[in-house]
């Protein structure tokens, strides 16, 4: 995995703003609390270092998009887009049982993507972590 900086701090956050803006996160650190405000800047933090990496991008319609996978050599994609998600994604949770945190996430995971809930095991590590921290910023 290359951990080399390609993209430089300002340019991420100002990538990372952008994806906020167009998806209409509320991400006003202003209005939460302590805890509320250390869960956001771990999710943050963790999409800043794949920006930055040139792992993932922000598209042109200020959506997230896994452009490199490396700590995940199973998958097989060349990009994977996370789409805004709309009833159904947050419908496909509820399919699951009470308990089964997992499989709710690779239920909503799958229906962002527009892939198989399945190919969400073969993620690996940091990989997985960014991708639950893009789908966490959704959910609340």
């Amino acid at each position: 995995m290359s951990d080399d900086i390609l993209i430089d701090s300002e340019t991420a956050e100002n990538e990372f703003q952008r994806f906020v803006d167009m998806m209409g996160l509320d991400v006003d650190e202003d209005h939460m609390d302590k805890d509320d405000l250390k869960s956001f800047h771990k999710l943050k933090r963790r999409i800043l270092v794949y920006i930055q990496r040139g792992h993932v991008v922000v598209n042109e319609t200020g959506e997230i998009e896994f452009r490199k996978f490396p700590r995940s050599p199973k998958i097989e994609a060349s990009s994977l887009v996370f789409h805004e998600p709309g009833g159904d994604a947050f419908m496909s949770m509820d399919s699951k049982e009470d308990g089964h945190n997992v499989a709710k996430m690779h239920a909503i995971m799958a229906t962002m993507t527009k892939r198989p809930a399945a190919m969400f095991s073969n993620v690996v590590g940091m990989d997985y972590k960014v991708m639950q921290a893009i789908v966490t910023l959704f959910l609340d």
